[in-house]
């Protein structure tokens, strides 16, 4: 899979590129995507209703939310998805990839 940063997908947003975005919550689903054309995966509080069954992404916590990043991060994604990552974790919007 080619190397997606967070620069590159500014660019494509700068020049009406669009680009697929799919959310991901264990290796499974993580080695799936890898193998795709697909250029964004992320993790969000949506695992409290997919994975979780919650009625709500409220009772979502931090530490659940490292837990799936962990097993989506373990499927060996390109380093520069994870640093991509640490950098939105440092964002107001913790969880939010990009906002269009």
């Amino acid at each position: 899979m080619k190397t997606i940063s967070i620069s590159t997908l500014n660019s494509m947003k700068e020049k009406g590129e669009k680009f697929a975005a799919i959310t991901a919550y264990d290796y499974t689903f993580s080695r799936l995507i890898e193998q795709s054309s697909i250029e964004v995966s992320l993790v969000g509080d949506s695992l409290g209703n997919v994975i979780q069954g919650r009625d709500s992404t409220i009772p979502v916590t931090v530490d659940e939310m490292a837990y799936h990043m962990a097993l989506h991060y373990k499927c060996s994604m390109a380093m520069s998805l994870w640093k991509a990552t640490a950098q939105i974790a440092k964002a107001p919007c913790a969880w939010s990839v990009v906002t269009l």
